[in-house]
């Protein structure tokens, strides 16, 4: 039972992941598999270590680590919402994200993987299990959103699903709050 239970939640704190894909695939980004391995080793990585570490952490921590994630995706989504509407291009080029964008993105959506690793390790879930699930549903959420996006930005209609994603990557930051 608690390896359904972790895989579930592995599954729970990278939906953002599929979303943000979603979103860099309609701006035009290309997530390679390279970039992704490191996205998903930093969600991986930092799962396991506050899983391991969260016996140590009083109960408070895990609500602030969680308005810290919350805000940064909701910037995450107003960048791009502003991005997108000062480019008036016509046509969308495919670029591939750089080390530094991977590592910063890896590092950001790793942050939201903290409130749940926290509550996994207080429970007595493996915190190595953790750690595997979330790295593997964090590379596989990017690699589908990233896909569906490019897919997207075939359509005509891409002009208006950029503000759309930006929007919902809010939405979702919001939504971390409560």
């Amino acid at each position: 039972m608690s390896i359904m239970l972790t895989f579930f939640i592995a599954i729970i704190v990278n939906l953002d992941n599929f979303f943000i894909g979603i979103n860099l695939g309609i701006c035009g980004q290309k997530l390679t598999i390279k970039s992704n391995c490191i996205i998903g080793s930093f969600t991986g990585l930092c799962s396991f270590l506050t899983a391991s570490a969260a016996g140590m952490l009083k109960d408070n921590f895990g609500c602030y680590a969680n308005y810290l994630g919350a805000v940064i995706m909701i910037l995450f989504g107003i960048y791009c919402l502003i991005d997108g509407m000062l480019k008036k291009e016509t046509y969308r080029t495919i670029s591939i994200m750089t080390l530094k964008e991977t590592c910063l993105l890896g590092l950001i959506l790793a942050i939201n993987c903290i409130p749940p690793s926290i509550s996994t390790g207080m429970v007595g879930l493996s915190p190595v299990l953790m750690g595997i699930c979330s790295a593997i549903f964090s590379f596989i959420s990017m690699l589908i959103g990233n896909y569906l996006g490019e897919k997207l930005i075939q359509y005509q209609m891409f002009k208006c699903l950029i503000p759309i994603s930006s929007i919902l990557l809010i939405v979702i930051g919001v939504w971390g709050f409560f």
